[in-house]
């Protein structure tokens, strides 16, 4: 996306494999760090299953926030 606030809450029974970057200024939240500033990225694992979920997300600003669902 461009700019604004995405939201992701992981599924629970499921590997995520997150990955996160913010191009401009904003901030990213995932389940056990944050970052924030100018061209930030993080990264993470989470959860456990048979499954993977790999989610990429991107925006050129504003805020990314990646929660657990518990």
């Amino acid at each position: 996306g461009r700019a604004g606030e995405l939201v992701v809450v992981l599924p629970d029974g499921v590997r995520s494999d997150v990955s996160a970057h913010i191009d401009g200024p904003g901030q990213i939240d995932l389940p056990d760090h944050s970052s924030g500033g100018f061209d930030t990225d993080l990264d993470g694992v989470y959860g456990s299953g048979p499954s993977t979920v790999t989610l990429d997300t991107r925006l050129s600003a504003g805020h990314i926030d990646v929660r657990s669902a518990r």
